[in-house]
């Protein structure tokens, strides 16, 4: 929302968000979808098995903060489910890199953007659950003002952003 909100009123030449809001001033770019996975600890009873909603309803669960999008669209998948059934105990964190540490500690579990926790399953430190039914894609928007003259270095990152192979959508800019 902040982001929109800068774009909007000129504050900003350009952002990034995970969302679309109906305003005719300003065009969203799709550059980037990412699947969202579900991670534990190791070492927690959940990890290394197929489970089902009912496996993790009493287990903690670690929640980014509200407003952002990952979070809006786990709460849409649980809110999907039958008899609504979110997780009983849970935290909510502001800050991904906490949420990660306490994951890893065993407190809970969490969904992740992917790419936020490759390192960590590639090193050992997270395990990819695999939750029946799960199947959340997270999208991320270049945002301008319509009608706004782009400067040479918006230009150039612009350029620069369609030379990177790591967005999924690049071909869109």
């Amino acid at each position: 929302d902040e982001i929109i909100h800068l774009v909007r009123e000129g504050a900003v030449d350009l952002g990034f968000t995970g969302m679309i809001v109906k305003d005719t001033r300003i065009r969203f770019i799709p550059v980037h979808q990412e699947k969202l996975i579900m991670v534990a600890s190791p070492r927690h009873r959940l990890a290394g098995r197929k489970i089902s909603l009912d496996d993790i309803s009493g287990t903690p669960f670690i929640w980014r903060e509200k407003g952002t999008q990952t979070r809006k669209l786990i709460e849409k998948w649980f809110d999907g489910q039958p008899r609504h059934r979110y997780p009983k105990e849970a935290v909510e964190l502001e800050n991904m890199e906490a949420a990660k540490r306490m994951v890893e500690e065993g407190y809970g579990i969490t969904v992740f953007p992917e790419a936020a926790v490759k390192r960590e399953i590639a090193a050992g430190l997270l395990k990819r659950l695999n939750l029946e039914g799960l199947n959340l894609v997270n999208s991320y928007y270049l945002l301008f003002l319509k009608g706004k003259k782009p400067t040479r270095a918006i230009e150039a990152f612009q350029k620069m952003l369609l030379n990177t192979p790591l967005l999924s959508h690049s071909r869109n800019l």
